[in-house]
C-alpha cells in the first residue's frame, strides 16, 4: 500500500492518514487487513458512526483510506458499493461583519497577534498556509503574497494590500523573522519552526474573548467573512474560488493579471488635442489596443478611392471641378455629359468605353437600404 501511495506522489499527510486508517481497521478485528472482507467492513463502517460517534467528516476521511486499500492497492473493485461515503449536513460558516472584524483585530493584544488575524482576513490564507509563510514569499514591489505547496498541493498569488503590507513591515521591524514570517516562539530558541496551529487558535478566541464578540470564532472564520465581504462588494465568484485556492492554475493567472493596471496618456481631439491621461486594466488595454491590430493575410487601406495615395494628386481637382460644374440633385444625368475621351470612362485594363446602366443621385442613394455597385 505505500508503495502504491508513493506512486501516486500524495503528500506525507495522506500516506500518513492512509496507513494509519488500515492499520485501525486490521487492530479492531485482530487479522491482516487482505484477509477481510464485506461484513467487516459494513460491521467497521458502523462502529465508527454509533459507538465511536465520529463525525461524517471524519468517517468519510476513514472510508476513503479504506478504499485506497482494497480498491487500489488489492484491485477488489467490487468493494467500492460497499463502502459509501456517509451523508453530511451542510453547515453555513460563521460570518462576522465588517465592524466586528475590525473589533477583533484591535482586541488582539500584541502586534504578534494582531499580525496574525490581519493576514488570515486579509488574504483569505488557510491555518496552515499562514504557519508555514515565509518573509521571502512576500512581493512589496506587485503587492503579491505567494502560497506555496496551498491545497492540493499549489501554489497560488493572493494580492496584497497597502494597510496589509504595513503591518507586516511593522511586525518585521520589531521581530525581524529569519525565514518564517511567524516562528514559533519564543524567537531565540526554534527559529526555523513555525507556528502551530493551537497558536493560531488561541489569538482568535483570546481576541473575541477581549472584543466581546459572542460568536464562535476559530482560523476558519476569517477567511470566511473575507470571501462574504468580497461578494458583498460585488466580486465574481469564480475569483473568490479561485484566490482561496478551487480554480486550476490558469484562471488564477488570468485573474491576478486582470488585477494589474495600465496607465497611459493619450491624445484628446474633441479637446483641441490636449493630453489625457487614463488607467484600464491590463486586460481591458489589451481589448482596446487589439482592436487595431488585423488578422493575419488583411492589409489595413485608410482611403479609396479617388481619394487613394496614388490617385488623390491627379483626381481631386477633377473632382472638384466637375462637383462646382454641375448639380446633380437638378438634373438627371446622363451618359452623354460626360465626354467619352475622359480616362474615368474607361476599362483601364481593354480601354473600351464604360456602360452605364443606371445613375442615382446623392438624394436616391441616402435612400436606398441595399445598393449593389458590381
Amino acid at each position: 500500500m505505500l508503495e502504491e501511495l508513493q506512486r501516486r506522489n500524495y503528500s506525507a499527510i495522506r500516506t500518513r492518514n492512509c496507513l494509519r486508517v488500515v492499520t485501525e481497521f486490521a487492530k479492531y478485528f485482530g487479522k491482516p487487513p487482505d484477509r477481510l472482507g464485506l461484513n467487516e467492513l459494513r460491521t467497521y463502517q458502523a462502529y465508527l458512526l454509533r459507538e465511536r460517534k465520529l463525525t461524517p467528516g471524519t468517517v468519510v476521511n476513514q472510508v476513503a483510506g479504506l478504499r485506497f486499500f482494497f480498491v487500489k492497492t488489492l484491485q477488489r473493485h467490487q468493494f467500492r458499493d460497499f463502502l459509501p461515503y456517509p451523508q453530511d449536513r451542510r453547515r453555513l460558516p460563521t460570518v462576522l461583519s465588517r465592524e466586528e472584524v475590525s473589533q477583533l483585530i484591535n482586541a488582539a493584544g500584541t502586534l504578534f497577534r494582531r499580525t496574525l488575524l490581519m493576514t488570515l482576513y486579509g488574504t483569505g490564507m488557510r491555518r496552515s498556509e499562514l504557519a508555514r509563510l515565509k518573509v521571502s514569499d512576500i512581493d512589496s514591489q506587485r503587492m503579491i503574497l505567494r502560497v506555496v505547496a496551498g491545497k492540493g498541493g499549489k501554489d497560488r498569488d493572493l494580492p496584497l494590500s497597502p494597510a496589509l503590507l504595513e503591518t507586516l513591515r511593522e511586525y518585521w521591524r520589531w521581530r525581524k523573522p529569519k525565514l518564517y514570517m511567524f516562528p514559533t516562539p519564543p524567537l531565540g530558541r526554534r527559529l526555523h519552526q513555525p507556528i502551530s496551529d493551537k497558536t493560531v487558535w488561541i489569538a482568535g478566541s483570546e481576541a473575541a474573548r477581549r472584543a466581546g464578540i459572542r460568536k464562535r470564532v476559530t482560523p476558519h472564520t476569517l477567511p470566511h467573512s473575507w470571501a462574504t465581504h468580497l461578494l458583498e462588494a460585488g466580486t465574481d465568484l469564480r475569483t473568490i474560488q479561485v484566490l482561496l485556492g478551487h480554480g486550476d492554475l490558469e484562471n488564477h493567472r488570468l485573474l491576478m493579471f486582470e488585477q494589474e493596471r495600465v496607465t497611459f496618456r493619450w491624445k484628446d481631439y474633441a479637446r483641441g488635442g490636449k493630453q489625457g491621461e487614463m488607467t484600464l486594466s491590463a486586460t481591458e488595454f489589451l481589448r482596446r489596443f487589439f482592436l487595431h491590430v488585423l488578422p493575419k493575410g488583411f492589409v489595413r487601406i485608410p482611403h479609396f478611392g479617388f481619394l487613394a495615395n496614388r490617385f488623390r494628386a491627379s483626381r481631386r481637382p477633377f473632382a472638384r471641378q466637375l462637383l462646382a460644374s454641375r448639380n446633380s440633385t437638378e438634373r438627371q444625368v446622363t451618359a452623354h455629359d460626360v465626354p467619352e475621351s475622359s480616362s474615368l470612362w474607361h476599362c483601364p485594363r481593354c480601354g473600351a468605353s464604360m456602360i452605364v446602366i443606371q445613375r442615382l443621385t446623392a438624394a436616391e442613394l441616402s435612400a436606398c437600404t441595399y445598393f449593389d455597385s458590381s
